[in-house]
């Protein structure tokens, strides 16, 4: 016996020895589990993943992989005790892990009988309202506890979205039409999401941004349609952020920064996201279309399309355009979130790099549309004289010829005192005594102070 078991250790070693490297081994450890169980893999990566403590979970995956759930529970086991880095299970919950180096294999054995019927099966999943959408606003967080739970899981939604981007977002199949297969994906999109009202838009909230990459223009076309249907009540679910209720703006937000990076997009998204601000009213909202509208944020767009959209906005949203154009020229230095990445769609943004005389050409133009749009209004008037550092002596002339006209068509009042201190804090704003000051600042300081003393009280 001791014999046998020394052996036994040395033909272990020696085995140990002529093994290859562990990423090489766990390569041909994933290409062994697949050849062995294609039909069965190529099923179940479209399901992704599932809450076995979920039984209709549970029928859902037997209904697409054809077999009871026992034998998949036997082949989950098996599979993941031969190759611990294709599955992972956590508290019931079955994933697939990388999804994107498996589907490179399984694609190529998946046949289009087989995606329509998973695609037809999987929509009424995402067709599932939400029962907690029946609680109030500030009592949704608290839905498990009313017994308002969803009938399928969270992780199988997700993870059939993720199979539906898969496969939209695919290029070769061996063996049926690529083009097909992303045309049937975006039908059933635009079949979810066309005339649903406010709830069924609600419901989808976590999956929105994976929605998006399948199909940018089913999901802008609907999502623009609903906010101008009345009858959709879009309100409900783009309310005014309160800490109380269930926020739903969030993903739709970032959803829409990321497609507005692929230029035939760019006015839907512009056009989505006036319409969301009308309702909602907040800051991340004009943040969103400032960081789109930008040319410093968005460089993937062209800078003439972002200030010509910037003109047009003025004529629909008069005070949220003047907030963007201010924001562009005079906090243009101040750090923002970047735009979201694309996890499933294959684009990759241009970033165009401006140089300095372009920047400083562009700087001259939004200062122009300034001060157009300015018009007679004292308040937006002195608010470009207090950012009197970011431009040129001649601008700032301009500037209080405005002003000037402004206070000879109206007369003396308490506002223009108000004015006036505003006119006083520019002044005492200036770093350095007047005998210390550069000719240009002088000269700015002498002017402002002229206009002061028209209306000092």
């Amino acid at each position: 016996k001791k014999v046998y078991q020394y052996v036994k250790i040395l033909s272990f070693d020696k085995e140990k020895k002529q093994q290859p490297s562990t990423s090489a081994q766990k390569k041909d450890k994933v290409k062994q589990s697949l050849q062995e169980d294609d039909l069965f893999f190529k099923r179940l990566i479209l399901i992704g993943s599932w809450n076995e403590s979920n039984d209709e979970d549970i029928k859902f995956v037997s209904s697409i992989t054809e077999l009871e759930y026992k034998e998949i529970q036997k082949k989950l086991i098996k599979i993941k005790l031969d190759n611990d880095s294709l599955l992972s299970y956590k508290n019931g919950i079955w994933t697939l892990k990388d999804k994107n180096e498996l589907w490179s294999r399984i694609k190529d054995v998946l046949l289009k009988k087989e995606i329509s019927s998973f695609i037809e099966t999987a929509e009424r999943i995402l067709e599932e309202r939400d029962p907690a959408l029946d609680l109030p606003d500030n009592q949704r967080c608290f839905a498990p506890a009313f017994k308002k739970n969803k009938k399928y899981s969270n992780n199988i939604r997700r993870g059939i979205v993720e199979g539906f981007a898969l496969l939209a977002n695919t290029d070769d199949f061996a063996n049926c039409e690529a083009y097909d297969i992303r045309l049937l994906c975006q039908h059933q999109i635009r079949l979810l999401l066309d005339n649903a009202e406010w709830a069924k838009w609600a419901s989808l909230k976590q999956l929105i941004h994976t929605i998006a990459e399948i199909s940018p223009s089913a999901f802008l076309t609907c999502l623009n349609k609903a906010l101008n249907n009345e009858s959709c009540n879009m309100s409900e679910v783009f309310k005014p952020y309160n800490y109380r209720n269930e926020n739903y703006t969030t993903e739709y937000l970032t959803s829409i920064e990321m497609l507005a990076q692929i230029p035939e997009f760019y006015t839907q998204c512009c056009n989505a996201l006036i319409s969301i601000n009308k309702i909602a009213k907040d800051e991340y909202t004009s943040n969103s279309l400032y960081k789109i509208l930008s040319p410093w944020e968005n460089t993937s767009i062209p800078s003439k399309s972002q200030f010509h959209f910037l003109q047009v906005l003025f004529s629909r949203d008069d005070d949220l355009a003047w907030e963007i154009v201010t924001t562009i020229l005079f906090r243009r230095h101040y750090s923002v979130d970047s735009l979201p990445n694309f996890k499933w769609m294959k684009f990759n943004p241009k970033k165009n790099n401006l140089t300095s005389s372009e920047v400083k050409a562009l700087v001259q133009e939004y200062l122009k549309l300034a001060l157009e749009n300015a018009k007679n209004k004292q308040q937006r008037l002195f608010s470009l004289l207090k950012e009197n550092n970011n431009y040129s002596l001649s601008y700032l002339h301009k500037v209080c010829d405005k002003i000037k006209i402004c206070l000879k068509q109206e007369k003396k009042n308490a506002e223009n005192e108000n004015l006036w201190i505003s006119l006083v804090d520019v002044l005492n704003g200036f770093y350095y005594p007047v005998d210390k000051l550069s000719a240009e600042n002088k000269e700015k300081y002498n002017t402002i102070k002229k206009l002061e003393s028209l209306i000092a009280p």
